[in-house]
């Protein structure tokens, strides 16, 4: 059975065995790789990724609001190493969610 997934890079859609599904579940856990210099797209993807794929607590953990998945998730901490590779601090990121809350977000 094919499955669709955006494990492979984010922002494109590709298209995976169940089999390959279960291989990218497992690369989660190491995390997506950043590249050495991230373009401007990548910075975009990067933002909307770390606004997008916030953490919330529930009686079992806390988890992200968008997938689910143990909070930090693979796309949070990839929107983060994006952003840290570019010269973002924590409080630049804890300042860009704040004002993306307010509807003021740093890609349109």
């Amino acid at each position: 059975m094919w499955v669709m997934s955006r494990r492979s890079s984010p922002g494109h859609h590709f298209f995976h065995t169940n089999a390959e599904m279960t291989l990218l579940s497992e690369a989660d856990e190491i995390g997506y790789p950043v590249a050495d210099n991230p373009t401007d797209e990548d910075i975009e993807y990067a933002q909307k990724a770390v606004v997008i794929h916030q953490g919330q607590d529930w009686p079992a953990g806390r988890q992200c609001i968008n997938c689910r998945a143990p909070w930090p998730c693979a796309l949070n901490r990839w929107g983060r190493n994006v952003l840290t590779a570019v010269g973002y601090v924590e409080a630049d990121v804890a300042g860009m969610v704040c004002r993306a809350r307010n509807g003021i977000v740093p890609w349109s």
